[in-house]
């Protein structure tokens, strides 16, 4: 093969290679609602969350407070990640799913909030 062949060979490699848009994965899935609840204290609602996802299905279910009045609680239920963080300090309360299906990740997080009685938006 000649240069000039090659030349011509990987031009039309190249240009095929430009041609095809570029393949790109879907992101997960993200459900998440903040609630606004004053009264609910820190212990209670890290104890609230950790019931709750034991409910839903998570087995092991972690817990980190690198803060205090600030603590995450969360776990894998099947290949979903399902998420709680209290901030008391502020009043708020974070429920999350997040998975490949938006409405299955939206169906945890609502099961998260009734589990917790957070009610549901």
């Amino acid at each position: 093969m000649g240069i000039k062949s090659a030349s011509v060979t990987f031009i039309v490699v190249a240009t095929g290679l430009m041609s095809v848009p570029p393949a790109h994965a879907a992101g997960p899935a993200l459900s998440d609602y903040v609630w606004v609840q004053p009264t609910l204290g820190f212990s209670d609602c890290m104890e609230r969350a950790s019931n709750a996802l034991s409910q839903i299905g998570v087995a092991d279910v972690q817990q980190s407070v690198p803060n205090d009045g600030l603590g995450f609680v969360g776990g894998e239920a099947g290949d979903y990640y399902l998420g709680v963080i209290c901030m008391s300090f502020k009043g708020i309360v974070v429920t999350q799913g997040a998975g490949a299906d938006f409405n299955t990740a939206d169906n945890y997080r609502q099961q998260i909030d009734a589990q917790m009685k957070l009610g549901s938006p």
